[in-house]
């Protein structure tokens, strides 16, 4: 819940960069939802190299059935991005992760064992760096 502390901004100045400096309040778990976008299906995994917008989203899922590049765009900094990557057999694949079109590590997802193998993936945008670091699924 997001409280608003002063109510007497006039509406001829009411641009949201001023209206933004007279707000004061709590944020709460339940008031931070982001937009989740998908890319395959449980029984349809992607085969081909992706582009995925992150601009509108907080979250990703992407079913894979093929080694793919998963190309993640527009990451604004100060943000936190979610990914999860689910294998739709038991194939070990590789997955080449690249922010903006630059690579930053292929990694492996799945065991050789297991179908549908899941995966977790943050990416931490800072002002100059960005990471994406990764984050086993202890229970699913």
């Amino acid at each position: 819940m997001i409280r608003k502390v002063r109510n007497d901004i006039p509406p001829e100045n009411s641009e949201f960069g001023q209206f933004i400096e007279h707000l004061k309040g709590d944020v709460t778990a339940n008031s931070i939802i982001g937009e989740v976008q998908s890319f395959g299906t449980v029984s349809s995994g992607v085969t081909t190299n992706q582009t995925i917008d992150m601009r509108n989203s907080r979250y990703a899922e992407v079913f894979v059935n093929a080694d793919v590049t998963l190309n993640f765009t527009n990451i604004q900094n100060g943000t936190l991005k979610f990914l999860t990557v689910i294998t739709q057999t038991s194939t070990i694949r590789n997955i080449t992760f690249q922010l903006d079109g630059v690579t930053q590590e292929t990694t492996v997802v799945g065991d050789g064992s297991t179908t549908n193998s899941k995966h977790l993936f943050t990416i931490i945008a800072f002002e100059t760096q960005k990471y994406i670091s990764s984050n086993t699924v202890l229970v699913t």
